[in-house]
């Protein structure tokens, strides 16, 4: 997981176990500048983190990533994220890639 904020601090610490109501503890090291390495004792409480991003935390968005085993931390890309765009009174016919691309061409980050 990669952020430009400190998230080992009991604040940040406090607001994710807020947030996220796990069944057992998890444990965060930071490894690098910007970069954490998050432990999750459950794979259940691992799983339903990564289904439940993004997560924005004291205004910061969190962009975490599986570490794979076998991967140095350099081959692993934090330069996507995923979002729902949640859209409203869009006709049936009208949900199309197109529209979608036209949505997508409208957001600056």
């Amino acid at each position: 997981m990669r952020s430009r904020h400190k998230l080992n601090t009991p604040t940040s610490l406090a607001a994710l176990k807020a947030v996220w109501k796990l069944k057992n503890e998890f444990f965060v090291e930071q490894i690098a500048r910007n970069t954490s390495v998050f432990q999750f004792l459950e794979e259940q409480d691992a799983s339903s983190i990564m289904e439940g991003r993004h997560w924005l935390i004291q205004n910061h968005l969190i962009n975490m990533q599986c570490w794979p085993a076998d991967k140095p931390l350099k081959e692993i890309d934090f330069t996507l994220i995923p979002f729902w765009i949640h859209t409203k009174d869009i006709p049936p016919n009208q949900i199309i890639r197109e529209n979608a691309a036209m949505i997508e061409s409208c957001l600056r980050f």
